[in-house]
């Protein structure tokens, strides 16, 4: 027989007391319980088989890698900045709230290789500081990211967005280690959502036991695990 849910218990205790007369009258007539959340369903593997390749353009390809493998978020992959990506030491800094590096994989180093060789090519003269740009971006005054819509662009033929995968990858990782450090660098479980968040508490329960951030945390270094960045190619 499954567990009652919290509180069901108590209720079926204080009704059995009401009907005996012993409690008057039923404190738990009324009040309701919220519906038990559960962690979200992964992406199969047939979906993420291959997504990569999928990917049209070589700016696409690194941004779902980035995404994908490395867990980046959609404003903060739109906000990189060219001088955050070292390539000879495969290195990208990240602004969070806090500050982190992620620790490229060669597959994501080939494409952001990639992706700086036809960014080049197409728009050499380009002032625009952003890692990423557009044809819209390099020709306004302003000097802008790339727009939501063109990340959304990205994403929509793969039949996925971006908080999907994202919410996707954090989850993988979770169930590969229960180091709190290891998983705030690649995201919070904020960015799962508030039910998502709980169950994901419950379910790296040690991860969580006796730990808080430490105040002087400015830096997070991440390297992602192998196994996520094979089965993203065909």
């Amino acid at each position: 027989m499954p567990a009652d849910r919290p509180g069901t218990s108590a209720r079926r205790i204080l009704q059995f007391l009401t009907r005996r007369g012993l409690v008057v009258p039923d404190p738990a007539r009324g009040v309701s319980l919220p519906a038990p959340e559960g962690l979200p369903m992964p992406i199969s593997t047939d979906r993420l088989r291959g997504l990569i390749d999928r990917a049209g353009t070589p700016m696409a390809k690194f941004v779902v890698a980035l995404v994908a493998v490395h867990g980046l978020g959609r404003r903060e992959t739109r906000y990189l900045l060219l001088p955050d990506l070292d390539l000879a030491r495969g290195r990208l800094t990240v602004r969070r709230d806090l500050r982190h590096t992620v620790h490229l994989d060669e597959l994501t180093r080939v494409l952001a290789s990639g992706w700086l060789c036809d960014r080049h090519q197409r728009w050499p003269p380009t002032a625009n500081p952003y890692l990423l740009v557009s044809r819209q971006t390099v020709a306004d005054d302003r000097l802008p990211p790339i727009s939501t819509m063109v990340m959304n662009d990205i994403f929509r033929p793969l039949g996925l967005t971006v908080s999907k995968l994202r919410q996707d990858r954090i989850l993988d990782e979770a169930r590969q280690t229960a180091d709190p450090v290891h998983l705030l660098a690649i995201g919070t479980p904020t960015d799962l959502g508030r039910g998502h968040a709980r169950a994901l508490s419950t379910t790296n329960s040690s991860a969580r036991a006796g730990w808080t951030r430490p105040a002087s945390m400015v830096m997070i270094e991440y390297t992602a695990t192998p196994a996520r960045q094979m089965g993203l190619l065909r």
